[in-house]
């Protein structure tokens, strides 16, 4: 179990944790993540993971985002909030893979 973790891996599940808080979530790219960089008989586990962390964004989002929105009164707050995240998550993304 532990070679489907990789670093790379871990930060991809974190980017696609933070895009799927979003409508659009990314799960093309996973599938296609998956597909191209985990052994084939590994691809299963590699999948419930990203799948696992997908929903978990989808699950926990919604109540932190309304929550920032009643704390500070607006939905500004939220949206920047949400936006840093991921672009944070992008950059250690990108860096991730670069350095392969």
């Amino acid at each position: 179990m532990g070679s489907i973790i990789t670093a790379h891996f871990a930060l991809f599940l974190v980017l696609d944790y933070q895009l799927s808080k979003t409508t659009a979530g990314i799960g093309f790219a996973l599938v296609q993540y998956c597909a191209e960089n985990v052994k084939e008989e590994k691809i299963g586990m590699a999948m419930g993971f990203a799948s696992l962390f997908m929903r978990a964004g989808m699950l926990v989002a919604p109540p932190i985002f309304g929550y920032i929105a009643d704390l500070k009164g607006t939905y500004e707050s939220s949206w920047l909030s949400l936006g840093i995240i991921i672009f944070i998550a992008s950059i250690g993304q990108y860096i991730s893979l670069k350095k392969l």
